[in-house]
């Protein structure tokens, strides 16, 4: 796989995990909260979106090579987290 190829990938983490954070940001700042279980665990859409986005990625990986493919995702999440932790 060629570099402009890693690089789209890494493109892609950082639009797909910064829209994901901003729906994770409104979800917390209206009014009620997030939803959350009849236990009061609270849940968003943001793991899900996240482990689609990952595996997905995977998919294509397994056909090509999946160390790089990994390390992106590893890379792009880590700072997602980073991001989240600040709202």
């Amino acid at each position: 796989m060629n570099s402009s190829h890693y690089q789209n990938i890494e493109e892609n983490y950082k639009e797909w995990m910064y829209k994901t954070l901003e729906t994770e940001k409104q979800d917390w700042q209206k009014g009620s909260g997030p939803d959350a279980d009849d236990q009061g665990y609270y849940h968003t859409v943001a793991p899900v979106i996240i482990f689609q986005m990952i595996e997905q990625n995977l998919q294509v990986a397994s056909t090509i090579g999946y160390f790089s493919v990994f390390q992106i995702i590893c890379e792009e999440f880590h700072v997602y987290l980073i991001l989240l932790a600040k709202i």
